[in-house]
């Protein structure tokens, strides 16, 4: 009989509360004083408290809470959601991404490796793993967790990449160029792949590698392609295989005291035909004749 009424309690209230909400959210789209949501969410807490499986409600609440940055409700809502059903993937996500946006990765860390535990085949599982190991330095784990992902999803170019940039950060330079090198075979337009492989070649003193490499960031990514030219022209790591870098202009030394002067001479094209030359013509007066003394003068 108490149950009986504790059931009917319950129904109760539930219905009370959500003709509370729906007034309330008629009342709000009418007058624009409310945000829907926000609504939603005071409305779904009260649910929460009322009903004993109340897995639907807390997991809007995580993801309101998230989508608005309010990060500690979020951890609260998600916390509840992990109780109520402690092997939901959503529930594990959602908490360790809360985690990591509080910077509080180690408790992050600690939510996915029982994540993993309870789902080993679940290969985001292990993505997230290796970006909060990452985080925190911890790069020989996280590179364990980003191969194990890689080993349920070989497809995932962008494990072969963080692969790459991981085995780059430890020193391991020739497995980082193996990993970088097998992403862009999965996805060529990677600029973040070709950016990556042109700092291992540069660590490597292969300039050559690294022109390559920004030649192919030209159009995908002008900003990292800049950051590599530039990096190349002050590097002078140099060797027997590089190629000469036409896109840098050296500048030419000046020796003191001496003066460069650079002529030009200048060329008239040879006409196709000829023209003929005209020598002008010598005119040759003929000379006057001599005045005869005997003759009588015109002039009176």
């Amino acid at each position: 009989m108490a149950d009986r009424a504790a059931y009917y309690r319950r129904r109760y209230l539930r219905s009370l509360l959500l003709a509370v909400m729906t007034l309330l959210l008629v009342w709000g789209f009418r007058t624009g004083h409310l945000e829907v949501d926000k609504v939603k969410a005071a409305v779904l807490e009260q649910v929460a408290k009322v009903t004993p499986d109340a897995s639907n409600a807390y997991s809007y609440l995580g993801s309101y809470h998230t989508s608005t940055e309010q990060w500690e409700d979020a951890v609260s809502a998600y916390s509840e959601l992990v109780s109520l059903q402690p092997e939901s993937v959503e529930a594990y996500i959602g908490l360790s991404d809360c985690y990591r946006s509080l910077k509080r990765y180690e408790d992050a860390i600690d939510i996915l490796k029982t994540l993993v535990n309870i789902h080993p085949e679940y290969a985001f599982g292990y993505v997230s793993l290796g970006y909060n190991l990452s985080d925190v330095g911890r790069y020989q784990e996280a590179i364990e967790a980003y191969l194990k992902a890689l080993e349920l999803e070989p497809s995932m170019s962008n494990m072969h990449l963080r692969l790459g940039r991981l085995y780059a950060k430890i020193g391991e330079n020739k497995t980082a160029i193996t990993y970088l090198e097998e992403a862009l075979n999965l996805d060529e337009k990677s600029d973040e792949a070709h950016y990556e492989l042109a700092k291992v070649w540069l660590s490597e003193e292969n300039t050559a590698g690294a022109m390559e490499q920004y030649q192919a960031l030209l159009g995908l990514n002008d900003n990292l392609a800049q950051e590599i030219i530039e990096a190349i022209s002050t590097s002078g790591a140099q060797d027997s295989n590089d190629v000469p870098l036409g896109e840098i202009e050296e500048p030419q030394e000046e020796i003191e005291g001496e003066t460069t002067v650079e002529t030009k001479v200048e060329t008239k094209p040879t006409p196709l035909i000829e023209e003929p030359t005209v020598q002008p013509q010598k005119v040759t007066e003929s000379p006057r004749p001599a005045r005869d003394p005997n003759r009588p003068s015109s002039r009176p």
